[in-house]
C-alpha cells in the first residue's frame, strides 16, 4: 500500500485522536477531502490491518489499533472504555464445533456505576 498525502493525512487524524470516529467527523475534520475517498481508505485500512471498523448502533466508528483491544460502552453517556483481555483467554472460553476462531471482537453496553452524593 503507498501511503499518499490523503491516505497520511487520514491515520494521522485517526492516530491522533484517542477516540473512534465516523467517517463524516474524519470529513468534518478534512474539508478537503471528498467522503468517498475518506470510505475508499478507511475501507482499504480496515484490510490491511492499520485501523478497526466498529459497528455500533447504526453508525461505523473507525479506530487507529496500537494495541489490540475491546470496547465497553455507557447506554446513559455514550463514554467508551477501552480494556484488554487476553485472546488466549478468551478462545478457552468459547468454544465452537467446527470451527477455528481468527480473531474477537468484544463490545460490552451498559452503565456507568456513579457514587451517591
Amino acid at each position: 500500500m503507498r501511503l499518499t498525502t490523503k491516505r497520511k493525512q487520514i491515520l494521522d487524524l485517526l492516530q491522533n485522536t484517542k477516540a473512534p470516529m465516523s467517517a463524516t467527523t474524519l470529513s468534518e475534520c478534512l474539508p478537503d477531502m471528498d467522503l468517498v475517498t475518506i470510505y475508499r481508505n478507511l475501507d482499504l485500512f480496515t484490510q490491511e490491518g492499520l485501523v478497526k471498523r466498529l459497528q455500533f448502533d447504526d453508525e461505523a466508528l473507525y479506530e487507529f489499533q496500537e494495541t489490540p483491544h475491546h470496547h465497553a460502552i455507557c447506554e446513559n453517556c455514550q463514554k467508551m472504555i477501552h480494556f484488554s483481555v487476553p485472546e488466549k483467554q478468551l478462545k478457552k472460553l468459547i468454544v465452537l464445533e467446527g470451527f477455528d476462531i481468527n480473531s474477537i471482537d468484544i463490545t460490552v453496553k451498559g452503565n456507568c456505576v456513579h457514587e451517591a452524593s
